[in-house]
């Protein structure tokens, strides 16, 4: 993920308090209940999504990273060795 993105939730995320602040100063009339819980669950799914993506993002890099690789070339010797095993015991009987 580049840093502008990184830049551009961050801001988002610091905002979104000031933004239905705002929003509820503008209408001073009085806010409905829908109203208000759509500005309280809006911030709440925000956080939920940059949340999973992020989430997603750090999986998908463990399972493509140089660990995963040296593990499966781990595994690859390991499996290796259990034929030269299997073989070594079959040739003893």
């Amino acid at each position: 993920m580049k840093m502008k993105h990184l830049f551009l939730i961050a801001a988002a995320v610091q905002f979104t308090p000031m933004l239905a602040h705002a929003q509820a100063e503008q209408n001073a009339q009085g806010n409905s209940t829908f109203t208000n819980l759509l500005w309280g669950i809006i911030p709440l799914l925000f956080l939920l999504i940059i949340f999973l993506v992020v989430l997603y993002l750090i999986v998908r890099f463990a399972q493509s990273g140089p660990r995963a690789k040296r593990t499966d070339e781990h595994m690859e010797r390991v499996e290796q060795q259990l034929e030269r095993i299997a073989k070594a015991l079959e040739k003893k009987d």
